[in-house]
């Protein structure tokens, strides 16, 4: 801190030497072409113009711009405060009855100052530069390309150049733009189009690659992870750019930008006017589609929000991450938030938070997912996504709900696993209720959502993290996968075109295979895969599917406004239910249960692998 301060104010004491200097290289020139000039009263005088500037310049905040970093902007500062003290020493002359110097002069003398003034600050900037450089050049950094020859990439290159760390080494440009080949940005050169990239790295046997353009559009992305992806290379993008600091924020590739299709984009008209001054009751809020729901829905403007968790841990997370935001956006909270502990199986605690609360609308999240964990702990799958579901689905008609919407996943679809079976009657359940119920209900079913809990991602980086081997249940297996914004998107959006007993089904674009999900992860993290890591086929576990599927009768669907939500027209069928018809969880077997989902969920084929 002292050598910064050090370094900035010590320019104090060299523009007082370089303002001096400047005065007698002028007085010496005058005197050489034959212009009078007093000298005694200059030298009487210079001490005062010299006191005179540094406080204007102290009143400018010249002296806290950082050498360092020193640049145009800067140097324009410096000009236009140094010509602005010279015009008030000008008009000083003009009315003063004694001068020391012609005004005339100050056509010379002004120039010649600032050069004085400048010269030491940008011999500062070149050495500094040249010293940094020199370390870079000695670090022999990795062999990186650059897509992109603009505005950014130029942040890019200076963020490369400053930042040792990165350890990168530029050795050449990519830019569409035919007007910009062969010439150069900040002494790379710019080879051509970006068509050339797949020559371009095995010619400049290339390590790294940054994607130095903002938003740069995912089947391009895509093109490029393709080209690469025989080679040892890894490539990084840019993410945002510092507003305070206006440096570039480089992030690795990752497997969102490698989904088989475009990022989902929403017209969220509609929902603010459904949420606004509204009270919200989240269950399950602390989870992973759980949190992200209160995260968007707090920005449309509830009236009261209330998280609904058994996992404290996350409810309290969640609620501490909205009030860091508004303390951060430095303005108060705009609703009432209340986190609420307890089980959606808990009829009592369930009723009581509609008593005490009275929400006008429900997002039902709260359940479990995990296929093999649920086949072996049936009795809490039934519980909670069963029971649970159906407490809070009866407590919001009971109290004249507006809206419930309930989160349902792929795997309800012709299940071969309890979670599904368990998914699908509560979708059954919700479409029973609705039938005779004030309450708008709906579902909505989606596939595998990336980096939730306990998904196959964050799995997959703890296995390549460890070395290996990644662990995949068939070769052949696929899944569809959304990201958690977008899904969470899709719930609200859906919200919009309810008419009551709706399951919602939203387009996921083509499934993704495991294995070739298990691959693209591996050379993602800079490895190769089967030589780094190995890919280990296991097995399908119990439940499992190859394929899943999002509607139970394809032909029974339509598209919603939004091209990417479709509404499946399901002929309703009676079911009859009541939650003395479960069996006895403390004492049932897996049989007894299976049974029993069978004969509320038909499409239900229990499978052991």
């Amino acid at each position: 801190m002292l050598k910064k301060i050090f370094e900035s104010y010590s320019y104090i004491f060299i523009d007082a030497i370089m303002i001096a200097m400047a005065y007698t290289f002028s007085m010496f020139f005058f005197y050489n072409i034959g212009v009078e000039v007093d000298a005694r009263a200059l030298a009487t005088t210079v001490p005062f113009i010299i006191i005179f500037k540094i406080v204007v310049f102290l009143m400018f905040k010249v002296y806290q711009m950082l050498p360092k970093h020193f640049a145009f902007e800067d140097a324009l500062i410096i000009s236009v405060v140094s010509f602005g003290s010279n015009l008030v020493i000008v008009i000083f002359l003009t009315f003063a009855p004694q001068t020391f110097i012609f005004r005339s002069s100050y056509f010379f003398i002004a120039p010649v100052e600032l050069i004085f003034i400048l010269l030491p600050r940008l011999l500062y900037r070149v050495v500094n530069f040249y010293q940094t450089t020199n370390q870079w050049y000695k670090a022999i950094g990795k062999r990186t390309l650059i897509i992109g020859g603009g505005q950014a990439a130029e942040l890019v290159m200076k963020e490369i150049f400053k930042n040792k760390e990165l350890n990168y080494l530029p050795v050449g440009i990519l830019d569409d733009d035919p007007k910009k080949a062969n010439s150069r940005l900040l002494g790379t050169k710019i080879l051509g189009p970006v068509s050339l990239f797949k020559d371009i790295i095995t010619e400049y046997n290339i390590q790294e690659v940054v994607i130095a353009i903002n938003n740069y559009p995912f089947h391009k992305i895509k093109a490029l992870y393709e080209d690469a992806k025989n080679h040892p290379v890894r490539i990084q993008k840019l993410s945002s750019i510092s507003e305070t600091k206006n440096t570039p924020q480089l992030s690795q590739l990752n497997i969102e930008d490698l989904l088989n299709r475009d990022p989902i984009v929403l017209n969220n008209d509609g929902i603010e006017e459904i949420i606004r001054n509204q009270k919200v009751l989240i269950t399950g809020g602390g989870g992973s589609i759980g949190s992200e729901l209160v995260r968007q829905v707090a920005r449309y403007n509830p009236k009261t929000l209330i998280i609904f968790d058994i996992y404290e841990n996350n409810a309290y997370d969640i609620e501490m991450n909205l009030k860091r935001q508004y303390q951060k956006d430095g303005i108060p909270m705009p609703f009432d938030l209340h986190v609420v502990i307890g089980s959606v199986y808990n009829h009592v605690r369930v009723k009581e938070v509609f008593d005490t609360y009275l929400p006008s609308i429900v997002f039902h999240a709260a359940a479990y997912k995990h296929v093999p964990l649920m086949e072996e702990n049936y009795q809490e799958a039934i519980r909670t996504n069963v029971m649970g579901s159906y407490h809070v689905m009866l407590e919001a008609h009971l109290h004249n709900v507006k809206r419930m919407t309930i989160v349902s996943t792929d795997k309800a679809v012709r299940s071969t696993n309890i979670m599904g079976a368990t998914k699908r009657l509560s979708e059954k359940l919700m479409q029973a209720l609705a039938k005779d119920s004030k309450t708008l209900f709906s579902a909505v079913r989606f596939g595998n959502v990336l980096n939730s809990n306990g998904s196959v991602i964050p799995l997959f980086m703890k296995q390549i993290a460890d070395g290996g081997p990644i662990n995949v249940t068939h070769k052949d297996i696929t899944r569809y996968f959304m990201t958690i914004p977008e899904a969470v998107s899709l719930i609200l959006q859906s919200m919009t075109y309810m008419k009551g007993s709706d399951i919602f089904v939203l387009d996921m674009g083509e499934p993704v295979k495991i294995y070739d999900l298990a691959e693209n992860m591996i050379r993602l993290s800079g490895m190769t895969p089967h030589e780094d890591i190995e890919i280990k086929i296991v097995g399908l576990r119990p439940g499992e599917k190859l394929y899943e599927e999002l509607l139970i009768d394809g032909e029974f669907n339509e598209k919603t406004e939004n091209s990417k939500i479709y509404k499946e027209e399901k002929p309703f069928n009676e079911i009859q239910f009541t939650i003395e018809d479960i069996p006895n969880l403390d004492t049932a077997t897996k049989e007894e249960v299976k049974a029993y989902l069978q004969s509320k969920v038909t499409s239900y084929q229990p499978s052991e692998s």
